[in-house]
């Protein structure tokens, strides 16, 4: 056991549960830690934010986790708790994906290939799976990419024992968490000069991921011409209404703010019953979030009421 290692709870089904894990490889270094939390009701875990924000190491971290609790291992968390897993399925970015003249593959072969090995291994494996999708879709036309990213998370969402990290820049996809309550939408922060955090993300047509322009961002930064980046950002702000969709009213604007209580419930009396809520100030700030959630939840309810 190394310093900021712990002995993970490796149990017959029910959630996984990272507090504030690290990737191995970061476990010494002042990396922001990152929590995670995937349940039956909640099993898909989107993800969006800047380029280099860490939305690759966060969900290889994740699987790294998993794989150390069930070699028996301990693990860079301050807890883990780990349902049994049959396997741990990756569609990640890797040198292959800038395709291979030698197996006659383009990237985006490769990725539908990945894709494809994914969901038949979903198919026909009974037990529980963690899956890690790091992009899908982006060596095609947008519209095409969209599609095939959505229809695979939805295909995911509705995979029995499948708990999913999916990583997207898709401005569509961040209307997920809207139709499906079972999808969380966590961003990495855009602040630059600071250590990027992991945060819950809103949901809804007004939650749209392009118009953040992190690619244009990352341009900025390496040293792209000013007037290159400034005509960039202009077409991107035009693009992006083009796209815009009319406003469409959620069926209950209070849901999502439920399931996310219910999440915390969750965390807390695992966390309680595992004796690791014994500061004060630890169980203070989660009853605190609590509150604020029904407060919440009871005014969005009542203006759903009102209109």
């Amino acid at each position: 056991k190394g310093e900021g290692y712990t002995c993970p709870d490796v149990e017959e089904g029910g959630p996984l549960l990272i507090v504030e894990g690290k990737h191995p490889l970061l476990a010494g270094e002042s990396a922001e830690p990152n929590s995670t939390f995937l349940s039956r009701d909640r099993p898909l875990e989107l993800v969006s934010g800047p380029n280099m924000a860490g939305k690759s190491t966060y969900s290889r971290q994740v699987a790294l986790v998993a794989i150390l609790a069930h070699a028996g291992s301990f693990v860079p968390a301050k807890y883990a708790r780990v349902p049994l897993l049959a396997q741990v399925l990756t569609r990640s970015t890797v040198t292959r994906d800038s395709g291979s003249i030698e197996d006659n593959l383009s990237s985006f072969y490769a990725e539908m290939q990945d894709i494809a090995r994914v969901t038949r291994a979903l198919g026909t494996c009974p037990g529980a799976s963690l899956v890690v999708v790091d992009e899908i879709g982006r060596s095609t036309s947008e519209a095409d990419g969209e599609a095939i990213a959505w229809s695979v998370a939805e295909h995911l969402l509705s995979s029995a024992g499948a708990f999913t990290v999916f990583i997207t820049h898709y401005d569509l996809l961040g209307r997920l968490p809207e139709k499906y309550p079972g999808c969380l939408h966590r961003a990495f922060s855009s602040a630059r000069g600071s250590k990027h955090q992991l945060t819950e993300a809103g949901s809804g047509p007004d939650q749209g991921l392009s118009e953040k322009q992190y690619g244009i961002d990352l341009a900025e930064g390496i040293g792209y011409p000013e007037e290159v980046v400034a005509e960039a950002r202009e077409l991107s702000r035009a693009a992006s209404l083009a796209k815009a969709r009319p406003p469409q009213a959620p069926r209950d604007p209070g849901f999502r703010l439920k399931a996310q209580a219910r999440d915390h419930l969750e965390v807390l009396s695992l966390l309680f019953a595992k004796g690791l809520l014994s500061e004060g100030a630890e169980l203070l700030g989660i009853q605190q979030q609590l509150q604020r959630l029904t407060a919440a939840t009871a005014t969005a309810t009542t203006q759903c009421t009102r209109s």
